[in-house]
C-alpha cells in the first residue's frame, strides 16, 4: 500500500470491490435461484405427468382384472386415456394387412371422423401405422410438423389441432393385431419416461388380449366337451349303450348315464359297487357269469358274454357285458373299464323271428306242393317236407347240400344247375307245365314246376325260388274224364243211330193208319161199322 494515498481513498476502492463481488455473487445466486426454480417447475411437471400415467396403467389394470371381452377393454381404455392419461384423442384400431385399411373400433375425441371413414381409413405406405405393423415396435411422432406434406397422419393432424402422437401395438399370441394411438396438443410430449409407461400400458392390454383368446379358445374347448358328451349321450341312449369305470381301490365303478338307465337306477346313484352290480344278474346266469370273471381275472384279459339281469321292478333284460382292463405305468391292474349294451330288443327280436321262421317251415311243411331254394352253386338254402320226401330224405338231410348229392341219375343235377343258373341270371320266371319223374320209391310222378329269380334278404344272395305241384292224379283224373266224355258222347251217337232206325221203320205203317183214316173220313162210315 501506498503510505502516501490517503486512507479514506483506500477505503473507497475496497468497498467498490466487494460491493461488485457482491452484486456479482447476488447475480449468480439469483441465476442459480431461477434455474432451480426452473428445474422444480420441471420437476413438478415431470411428476405430475408420472402421477398421471401411473394413475392411467393402475386404471388400465384395474379394468384389465373385470372386463370379459376385447371390446369392453378397448372402449374403457380409450376413456382411460382421455379422462386420466389426459390425452385429447384416442383410438384403437385393427389391422388387415391385404386391403391397407384400418378399421377403429373403439375411439373418444375424434373429431371430423364419421362411422363409414372409421372403418375406411387407409395407412400409408411409409407412415408409422406400417412401421408398427412391420417392427411390432411403438412409433412416437413428437412434432407431426417434421412429417412429410403428403402424409395423411399431418393432414388430419393440422385439421383437429394435434401436435404430437404414439402409435402402440397391441399384440394377440405375439402378432400385431392393432393399434392404441394417442393424440395430444403439446410438441414433444412423449420423452423417455412417457413412451416407457405408454408401452407398459399397451403391454397390459396385449397381454389381457392374450387372456381373452385363451379363455375364448377354453370356452369353446369346453362348449366342444360338452357338445362330444352331449352326442356321447345321445348315442349312448340310442344304440343303448352304457359304459363305465371301477376303481380297484376304492372297490366301487362310475357308471354313465345310459348304463343307469340300463339298469333301472337314478343317474344320481351312479356310484355302484362290484356287489352292486353282481346283485343285478339273473340267478340262472350268475354261475356262468362269475366263472367268466374268474377266469378273465387269472389271465388279466378282456372278456365279453351275454347274460341277463333282473332290474328292482321285476323286469328281465338281456346285456352284452364287456370289460377291459386298466393297468399302472407299472404294470399293475389299477381298475376295469367296459360297456354294458342292453340287446333286449335284439334279443327278443331274434326270438320273435326264430318263432316266425319256425311257424313258416311249419306252415311250408303244411303245403302239399314241393317247395325249395337253391343258390347259384347248386346248394340247397331252404326245403320243406314235400319236396325232401320225394328223395326219402328230410329237410334237415336236405339243407345245404349240393343237388349232386341228392338227385339221383347221371348228369341230372348239371341240368338242373344250368336251368337255375338261367333263371336266376336272366331275372325272368321260368314254367315247366309237365316235367315227370320217378320218386324214391319208384312211383311215376307228373310235376307242374315255377322257378322265380330270388334274393335273400339278409345275404343278399342270388337264388331260385323253386314251387313244384305234383299233378300225377289231376292228370289221371283228366284221363278218366275224358274216357268218360268219350263212352258218354259215344252212347250219345248210338241212342241216336237206334232213334232214327226206329223212326225209319215206323214211318211206313205210321203211313198206312193215316191213310185208312182219312179214307174213312171221306166216305163217312159208321161208327158201328167201324167197331166191326
Amino acid at each position: 500500500m501506498d503510505t502516501n494515498q490517503p486512507i479514506d481513498t483506500v477505503v473507497d476502492e475496497t468497498y467498490i470491490d466487494n460491493l461488485n463481488q457482491a452484486i456479482i455473487d447476488l447475480t449468480i445466486a439469483n441465476k442459480q435461484l431461477a434455474f432451480h426454480k426452473e428445474e422444480a417447475k420441471k420437476n413438478a411437471a415431470k411428476l405430475t405427468t408420472a402421477s398421471r400415467l401411473y394413475a392411467f396403467i393402475s386404471q388400465i389394470n384395474q379394468t384389465i382384472s373385470h372386463v370379459t371381452d376385447q371390446q369392453t377393454l378397448f372402449d374403457e381404455a380409450c376413456q382411460i386415456a382421455i379422462n386420466i392419461g389426459k390425452f385429447k384423442l384416442a383410438w384403437i384400431s385393427l389391422l388387415n394387412e391385404l386391403t391397407r385399411k384400418i378399421t377403429i373400433v373403439a375411439h373418444v375425441n375424434a373429431p371430423g371422423i364419421d362411422n363409414e371413414k372409421l372403418n375406411t381409413l387407409i395407412y400409408d405406405n411409409d407412415g408409422p401405422t406400417l412401421q408398427v405393423i412391420k417392427s411390432g415396435k411403438l412409433q412416437v411422432i413428437n412434432n407431426f410438423e417434421t412429417l412429410p406434406c403428403n402424409s395423411s397422419a399431418k393432414k388430419y393432424a393440422v385439421f383437429a389441432g394435434f401436435r404430437s402422437a404414439i402409435v402402440l401395438p397391441l399384440k394377440k399370441n405375439g402378432t400385431t393385431i392393432g393399434i392404441f394411438t394417442l393424440f395430444s396438443d403439446q410438441v414433444d410430449l412423449f420423452d423417455e419416461q412417457e413412451i416407457r409407461l405408454l408401452k407398459e400400458a399397451a403391454g397390459d392390454i396385449s397381454f389381457a388380449l392374450d387372456v381373452f383368446e385363451k379363455e375364448k379358445h377354453r370356452k369353446q374347448m369346453e362348449d366342444k366337451l360338452a357338445h362330444s358328451e352331449f352326442r356321447l349321450k345321445q348315442a349312448q341312449a340310442i344304440a343303448h349303450i352304457g359304459n363305465w369305470e371301477m376303481n380297484f381301490s376304492t372297490g366301487n365303478g362310475e357308471w354313465s348315464e345310459e348304463a343307469c338307465r340300463i339298469y333301472g337306477v337314478s343317474p344320481e346313484d351312479n356310484v355302484q359297487s362290484y356287489q352292486s352290480w353282481v346283485s343285478f344278474v339273473h340267478p340262472d346266469d350268475l354261475d356262468n357269469v362269475l366263472r367268466i370273471i374268474k377266469e378273465n381275472e387269472k389271465t388279466l384279459s378282456s372278456s365279453a358274454f351275454r347274460h341277463r339281469i333282473i332290474l328292482k321292478n321285476g323286469a328281465v333284460k338281456h346285456i352284452f357285458s364287456e370289460a377291459h382292463f386298466e393297468f399302472s405305468k407299472e404294470g399293475v391292474p389299477i381298475g376295469l373299464y367296459g360297456i354294458a349294451h342292453d340287446i333286449t330288443e335284439t334279443k327278443e327280436a331274434e326270438i320273435a323271428l326264430a318263432q316266425s321262421e319256425a311257424n313258416l317251415t311249419q306252415i311250408m311243411d303244411l303245403i302239399p306242393q314241393s317247395i325249395f331254394i337253391k343258390d347259384y352253386n347248386g346248394k340247397y338254402i331252404f326245403t320243406n317236407k314235400t319236396y325232401a320226401s320225394l328223395y326219402g330224405y328230410t329237410p334237415e338231410q336236405i339243407n345245404n347240400k349240393s343237388m349232386s348229392d341228392i338227385i339221383p341219375g347221371k348228369g341230372m343235377a348239371e341240368y338242373y344247375l344250368l336251368e337255375d343258373r338261367q333263371v336266376i341270371s336272366s331275372g325272368n320266371n321260368k314254367v315247366i307245365p309237365e316235367f315227370a319223374m320217378n320218386d324214391h320209391k319208384g312211383n311215376a310222378r307228373l310235376l307242374h314246376i315255377l322257378k322265380v329269380p330270388f334274393t335273400i334278404a339278409d345275404t343278399n344272395k342270388r337264388s331260385v325260388l323253386v314251387v313244384m305241384n305234383d299233378i300225377t292224379q289231376q292228370k289221371k283224373a283228366e284221363k278218366e274224364r275224358t274216357k268218360i266224355i268219350a263212352d258218354i258222347v259215344q252212347r250219345n251217337n248210338d241212342l241216336e243211330q237206334f232213334s232214327y232206325i226206329v223212326s225209319h221203320n215206323l214211318r211206313a205203317p205210321v203211313a198206312n193208319i193215316l191213310g185208312l183214316v182219312n179214307i174213312m173220313q171221306t166216305i163217312g162210315i159208321e161208327k158201328d161199322e167201324v167197331k166191326n
